[in-house]
């Protein structure tokens, strides 16, 4: 159990650092497809954010849920 938790706090944290750096996030392991740097639109940004807000309150809540049985 103590091996999910750690698997959740990772989550929430990266979670967390793309809703600060959504731009580096969408490129972490892909920047090897573009030849130069690419600059992504406000929309995919916010998508970005979003799914970062998403992903924050649903691995909280599975943590949550880790010391509730």
């Amino acid at each position: 159990m103590i091996i999910l938790r750690i698997i959740l706090i990772a989550l929430i944290i990266l979670g967390a650092v793309s809703i600060k750096y959504p731009e580096e996030t969408y490129m972490f392991g892909r920047r090897w497809m573009y030849k130069d740097d690419v600059e992504l639109s406000e929309f995919a940004i916010d998508i970005i954010k979003f799914q970062g807000i998403i992903a924050i309150i649903f691995f909280s809540i599975l943590f949550i849920s880790t010391f509730m049985g």
